[in-house]
C-alpha cells in the first residue's frame, strides 16, 4: 500500500513531456519529404539525359537557352526541353547509386554506379538497356516500402550483395557540370560522360569513341567510329598516303595501308572538312599512325590456369611456403618471352619482386591481402582485364626490377604498346584507406620500362604516372586501362620494369595486359 502510494504521488506530481516524440515525427516527415523531392529529380535527369541522347543522334540543335531561379531550360530543335537543375552531384562513391550512360560499339546504354563499382543496366534477359531510339528504355528510380533504392522496382545493391538503404543525402543531380558556350552546351553526367550538342546556326561534326590520339592503328586493318553532322554542309575528307578513310550510314571508318605498300605514310593526319550551305566551314583532324606488330600477349590462351596467383587475391602460391609447385613466373610459347619472378637467397617468392598473372578484381579490401587484385571492373563484363577481358598480368617490387625477358638474349624484338592500370591495394592506400594515408600535393606514382639491348645497355626509357597529384591540373589516381606507347625503346632483348612514388610507402603495384609486339 506504501509504495502504491508513493508511485501515485510520483505520476501526480510529473507532467509528460512529448517534444522528443514529436521531434522524431517531423524529423521523419521531413526525410521523407527529401527522399520525395531528390526522387522527383533523379527521375528528371534520366528523362533529361534521353532528350540528349536523341538529339544528339538525331542531330538536332539547341535553339533556345533559359537560365532558372533553379537551374536552366533547354530547347530543342524539334521542340523539346528539359530542365536541369542545380543540385548535389550524386557522384560515384556517393551512397546513392548514379544513374548515367556510356557507350557501347557506338551506342549509348544506360550504367549504374553504386560506390566505385558501375555495371550496364540490363532487363530480365541480361540485355543491356538503350538509351534512345525505337528500343530505348528510361529506368525509373523508386523506393521500396523497406527504405531501399530501387529501379525499374528491382533492389539495388552493393558491391558486397546488400541492398543499398536510402538516406536521401547523397546526391540529386546526375549532371555534374553543364556549360552553357557560345556555340553549344556541354552536358558533364556524374559518371564522367561528355555530351556536347551544337546550338541553332552552328556547324558540327560530333566523333563519338575517340579517346586518345594519336590514334593506332595496326596495318592493313580498321577501325570505326560514330559520326554525326549537324547543319547542312558538304563533306570533304582528306588522308595520309595509303590510308582510307569513308563515312556511311553515320560510322567513320579508317583503314591503315597494308605493311607492304613501302609508299605509304605511317603517320599523318586526317581531315574531315564540313563546308557549310551558309558560308561557314568545319574540319575535324585525327592524328593516325600505323603500327607494325604481329603478337598481343593478352594472357588467355589456353593453360593459363597454370600461372595464375591464388587461390585467394593474397596470392598464396606465390611464395615457396606454399605446398604444391613452386612458382616461377609466366612463360609465353608463342613468342618465348619469359616474365621473371626475382630469385633471393634460392627462393621465388612474391616479397622478392616480379611479374605474376591475375584474375582477381576486388576493389573494396584495402590491405596487401588483396595484393593481386586490379582496381577496374568492366561495365559489361565486370572482369578487371583490358577490354573487359578476364586475365592481367601485374608487377610487384619495392626498390626492385622485373624483367620481360628472352631466355636467349641474342633475341630481339619490337615492342609496340601495353595497356597499364592500377593496383586495388594501391589505390585504396592512396585514398586514405590503409597505412599509407591519403596523397595529396605533389604525391605521385610511376612506372619505368627500360628496353635492354643484346650487349646490356639501356636502348630507351619510357615512364608513365599512375598516380599524380604534383600540380593541382594534375589527373590523379589513374582508374581506366591506358595505353603506353613502347616504341621509342627500340629493338630490344628485354623489358625492364620499376616503379618510383613519393611517398616511398605507397604499395609499389601496376596492372598491366595487352602488350604488343613485333618479333
Amino acid at each position: 500500500m506504501m509504495c502504491a502510494a508513493l508511485l501515485i504521488a510520483g505520476f501526480a506530481s510529473c507532467s509528460y513531456d512529448d517534444s522528443d516524440l514529436w521531434n522524431n515525427v517531423n524529423s521523419l516527415e521531413q526525410r521523407v519529404k527529401t527522399l520525395e523531392e531528390q526522387l522527383s529529380r533523379l527521375n528528371s535527369d534520366i528523362g533529361a539525359m534521353t532528350v540528349i541522347v536523341d538529339a544528339l543522334n538525331a542531330g538536332r540543335v539547341i535553339t533556345r537557352v533559359d537560365v532558372t531561379s533553379t537551374g536552366y531550360t533547354f530547347t530543342f530543335s524539334d521542340h523539346s526541353t528539359i530542365d536541369i537543375n542545380h543540385g548535389t552531384n550524386g557522384a560515384p562513391g556517393a551512397a546513392a547509386p548514379v544513374i548515367g550512360i556510356d557507350l557501347y560499339q557506338g551506342v549509348y546504354y544506360w550504367t549504374i554506379t553504386v560506390g566505385t563499382n558501375t555495371a550496364w543496366l540490363t532487363d530480365g534477359q541480361g540485355q543491356r538497356l538503350r538509351v534512345s531510339g525505337a528500343d530505348g528504355t528510361s529506368p525509373v528510380m523508386g523506393v521500396d516500402a523497406d527504405g531501399y533504392w530501387t529501379v525499374n522496382g528491382v533492389r539495388i545493391t552493393g558491391a558486397d550483395g546488400q541492398p543499398v538503404k536510402a538516406s536521401g543525402d547523397a546526391g540529386d543531380s546526375f549532371f555534374s557540370d553543364v556549360t552553357d558556350g557560345e556555340s553549344a552546351v556541354t552536358f558533364v553526367l556524374a559518371n564522367g560522360t561528355v555530351i556536347v550538342i551544337p546550338k541553332a546556326g552552328s556547324l558540327a561534326i560530333i566523333i563519338m569513341g575517340i579517346d586518345e590520339e594519336p590514334l593506332f592503328v595496326r596495318y592493313g586493318t580498321s577501325a570505326t567510329y560514330s559520326i554525326t553532322l549537324v547543319g547542312e554542309a558538304d563533306i570533304s575528307i582528306a588522308k595520309p598516303d595509303g590510308w582510307r578513310a569513308s563515312i556511311q550510314n553515320g560510322t567513320l571508318t579508317l583503314t591503315a595501308p597494308p605493311l607492304a605498300n613501302t609508299y605509304a605514310e605511317k603517320d599523318g593526319q586526317v581531315d574531315i572538312i564540313a563546308a557549310g550551305h551558309n558560308g561557314t566551314t568545319v574540319i575535324r583532324s585525327i592524328t593516325v599512325s600505323a603500327r607494325d606488330y604481329n603478337y598481343v600477349i593478352d594472357f588467355e590462351e589456353p593453360g593459363i590456369d597454370d600461372y595464375l596467383a591464388g587461390p585467394t587475391a593474397k596470392g598464396e602460391n606465390c611464395y615457396s611456403s606454399y605446398p604444391g609447385t613452386q612458382y616461377y613466373g609466366y612463360y609465353h610459347n608463342a613468342t618465348e618471352l619469359y616474365m621473371m619472378v626475382n630469385e633471393f637467397y634460392g627462393t621465388y617468392d612474391m616479397w622478392n619482386g616480379g611479374i605474376f598473372i591475375s584474375q582477381w578484381n576486388n576493389m573494396d579490401e584495402a590491405s596487401w591481402e588483396n595484393q593481386c587484385s586490379v582496381y577496374y571492373s568492366d561495365p559489361l563484363t565486370a572482369m578487371g582485364g583490358h577490354r573487359g577481358s578476364k586475365t592481367f598480368g601485374f608487377f610487384y617490387g619495392y626498390g626492385s626490377y622485373s624483367y620481360i625477358t628472352f631466355n636467349d638474349d641474342s633475341q630481339e624484338c619490337t615492342f609496340d604498346h601495353f595497356y597499364v592500370m592500377n593496383n586495388t591495394y594501391t589505390v585504396l592506400e592512396a585514398l586514405g584507406y590503409g597505412y599509407t594515408g591519403p596523397m595529396g600535393d605533389g604525391d605521385y606514382l610511376t612506372l619505368k620500362v627500360e628496353g635492354i639491348g643484346t650487349d646490356g645497355s639501356v636502348t630507351g626509357t619510357v615512364e608513365y604516372y599512375l598516380i599524380d597529384f604534383r600540380t593541382p591540373d594534375s589527373p590523379g589516381i589513374l582508374t581506366d586501362w591506358a595505353r603506353v606507347d613502347l616504341l621509342p625503346l627500340g629493338k630490344v632483348t628485354a623489358l625492364r620494369l620499376s616503379t618510383n612514388s613519393s611517398p616511398l610507402s605507397v604499395p609499389a603495384y601496376f596492372c598491366f595486359d595487352d602488350l604488343a609486339l613485333k618479333k
